[in-house]
């Protein structure tokens, strides 16, 4: 009776056993996870994970379970390479996802095309990745930074402000957010103008004392500022910013990717009300039954709502499964059928991955910081929330994705390295 007992309670684990009998499914995931932005790669990460135990959960991908395998970029193109080079030809690994770094993104996307194996990015957005440098191993599930701007220069058409200057990264992102800016929100009012070169300011990532440049453009006499500015840098700024007096009403200030929780934590009761902050997504403004379901995982899990960085890499994952399953298969050149013009839901809602460019038609949110504030993290931190909330669509936005993209699809695609 003892022996007989103590066979049955094996068998779930001989069977739960034999259930990944099949070998895995690998995911290569390349993030920023040091520096002055290594949360981003951190919360990034998060999302991954949250999504591939989720998978796996449910019976993984096609009956196979999903590995997951993390590495930093470092924000260097060239250590990206070298990552993503020795996860396709030493690990294997059936596609890579992530990227933070808009250089890093315009950097491996062309290298895909050797590799043959799909690149999903989920957070980097600079255009070039689905315009000029697209490739029909590349896609993006994240927004882009013309989705970014041209909601920016919507709102914008809408305020008082008649003279707009910038403040951002000193790399391609800060440059194309300012130029982007300029283009949409030029060509809806007429009677607004922008600083010169010379009164704009890009500054290297590393900065820590923003005091000097702010009041560069407090001098400028613009009554607009559009700020790039992300993670730390973007707490720097608040910070010193509200030192100085930046936030005395006198000037409408657009924080472009600045609807992040490790933003809106970090500040707390620090940050200033009556802001606008924008994303491709935040924790108040999706009331779908996905969103709210994935809201309570995230924050029972790392107590805390998730940010558009956690979303992104977590969409990332559920469209690769999803891609999967509608293909049957992981082999590439049936992710790649599956993915083109797949029309899906994540968190921050629906979107239709194009065919013709790989660029997912995401809606945009930007939030006015509030009176209100809600609480966050173990230690129950407060944070301000946004309202009013303004969505704008892929539609509005006329599904701004196409970006010089010329692809060239062979008629006789090449031997797939997927399994």
């Amino acid at each position: 009776m003892r022996r007989w007992c103590m066979c049955l309670l094996t068998i779930p684990v001989l069977f739960s056993s034999a259930a990944w009998a099949q070998e895995p499914v690998k995911l290569g995931f390349i993030f920023l996870m040091s520096g002055r932005v290594a949360y981003f790669g951190m919360i990034a990460k998060q999302g991954a994970e949250l999504a591939v135990d989720e998978i796996n959960a449910a019976g993984g991908i096609n009956g196979r379970k999903v590995e997951a395998l993390f590495a930093n970029t470092q924000g260097n193109p060239d250590v990206a390479i070298s990552t993503v080079k020795k996860f396709v030809t030493e690990d294997k690994v059936d596609a890579v996802l992530g990227i933070i770094s808009s250089k890093v993104a315009a950097a491996v996307t062309p290298v895909m095309k050797d590799l043959k194996v799909p690149l999903i990015i989920t957070v980097a957005m600079t255009p070039v990745v689905t315009g000029e440098r697209c490739n029909r191993y590349t896609f993006r599930v994240g927004w882009n930074i013309d989705y970014n701007t041209k909601s920016a220069a919507l709102l914008a058409a809408t305020q008082d402000a008649k003279r707009w200057t910038s403040i951002g990264p000193d790399y391609r992102f800060g440059y194309e957010s300012w130029k982007l800016f300029k283009k949409h929100l030029g060509a809806m009012r007429g009677d607004i103008s922008f600083a010169p070169d010379s009164e704009v300011v890009f500054q290297p990532m590393s900065t820590t004392d923003w005091k000097p440049h702010i009041q560069k453009i407090m001098n400028s006499g613009s009554d607009g500022i559009l700020v790039s500015l992300y993670g730390g840098n973007a707490i720097d700024f608040v910070r010193q910013g509200t030192e100085l007096g930046l936030f005395d009403g006198k000037r409408e200030v657009f924080l472009t990717i600045a609807s992040t929780m490790e933003v809106f934590m970090g500040l707390g009761v620090e940050m200033p009300e009556g802001l606008w902050v924008g994303g491709g997504y935040w924790c108040q403004a999706n009331p779908t039954q996905n969103h709210k379901d994935f809201l309570e995982a995230y924050k029972r899990r790392y107590y805390a709502p998730p940010s558009w960085v956690s979303e992104g890499s977590y969409t990332g994952v559920k469209v690769y499964a999803e891609a999967a399953k509608k293909a049957g298969s992981t082999d590439t050149d049936a992710i790649i059928t599956a993915l083109e013009g797949l029309t899906t839901e994540g968190p921050g809602g629906k979107f239709t991955i194009r065919a013709d460019n790989h660029q997912a038609t995401r809606d945009t949110f930007w939030g006015k910081t509030s009176k209100k504030y809600g609480l966050a993290g173990r230690r129950r931190v407060s944070y301000r929330l946004l309202d009013p909330i303004r969505v704008f669509t892929a539609e509005e936005m006329g599904f701004l994705a196409q970006c010089n993209c010329k692809m060239k699809t062979p008629a006789s695609p090449p031997p797939a390295t997927g399994r």
